[in-house]
């Protein structure tokens, strides 16, 4: 996956309640952080940033940025807000519940 692989699926389908966004191993910059979220105003998980690609200076800039602009974005676990697991193909809807 590539920035311009984002900016092309945004197009085609905007996706406006979108909440996770989960790629791993990809290569994706800084720019498909901030038109994700521009795009995606509902966006509350975007998966483990250091399985982007991005160099240390890029994560730690994209980082910053979430806690300077104090968003609700959470890049550094497999959980959605749920508390599923985005990494697992099988989720166990007792435990999810509980």
């Amino acid at each position: 996956m590539t920035d311009a692989y984002v900016q092309q699926l945004l197009l085609i389908n905007p996706m406006p309640a979108l909440v996770a966004f989960y790629f791993e191993k990809c290569v994706l910059t800084e720019e498909s952080f901030f038109l994700l979220v521009q795009r995606l105003p509902s966006l509350r998980f975007l998966g483990i940033l250091s399985e982007w690609g991005l160099d240390r200076k890029g994560r730690l800039a994209i980082e910053s940025y979430i806690r300077g602009n104090n968003l609700a974005l959470d890049v550094s676990s497999v959980l959605d807000g749920s508390g599923y697991r985005l990494d697992s193909p099988v989720q166990d809807l007792a435990s999810s519940l509980a």
